[in-house]
């Protein structure tokens, strides 16, 4: 029953936050599960583009626009959100933002990390990837790549050891790295 009531809700919502460049038709059937979602989602959902190339736009409290449909995750198990898209996933579980920018040449997703400059999301991902570093599950590691720079593992005589090239940067051992950017005295841990 209360599936049925936020459902009977929504079209109502949806329709009153919709920006259309033109009229609206009016539509049958149910709602576009990807505006329900953005609105869900405490955002905006507002159509742009002229006829025959209208798309929906998901456009947040803080200003920033993403594609509704890349934004609507696939639902499984219990209404579980899921991102397709590597690439996305991995600027998200950072902490970062992902947005779609539409190019001539076609869609982009772009990744602004943690405290970062925006970065092409593919890149990002890529960057991450190098020196075997699938998981990063050590915070230097992590911050390093929040921070836009690579991170790779390398084999020294006193074991395994990861480093971090920031931007514009010399590598350095990344908990080094990260003690100095973030003020942190504590142990090491690789």
């Amino acid at each position: 029953m209360k599936a049925g009531i936020v459902l009977a809700a929504l079209p109502l919502a949806s329709g009153s936050l919709a920006e259309a460049p033109h009229p609206a038709t009016p539509s049958v059937g149910a709602p576009n599960p990807a505006a329900v979602f953005c609105i869900e989602e405490g955002g905006q959902h507002i159509i742009v583009g002229a006829n025959g190339q209208q798309r929906g736009i998901c456009r947040f409290s803080d200003g920033h626009e993403v594609d509704a449909w890349q934004f609507f995750p696939e639902s499984h198990g219990v209404g579980e959100a899921r991102v397709i898209n590597p690439a996305a996933q991995f600027c998200l579980a950072g902490g970062g933002r992902y947005r779609v920018e539409r190019t001539p040449a076609g869609d982009v997703g772009l990744c602004t990390p943690a405290g970062g400059a925006e970065i092409d999301a593919w890149q990002f991902y890529r960057n991450a990837q190098r020196g075997g570093t699938m998981a990063l599950g050590n915070p230097a590691a992590r911050f390093c790549i929040a921070q836009g720079g690579s991170y790779r593992i390398a084999r020294t005589t006193e074991g395994d050891r990861g480093y971090c090239s920031p931007p514009g940067g010399t590598e350095i051992d990344a908990w080094q790295h990260f003690r100095q950017q973030m003020g942190a005295s504590q142990g090491r841990d690789n």
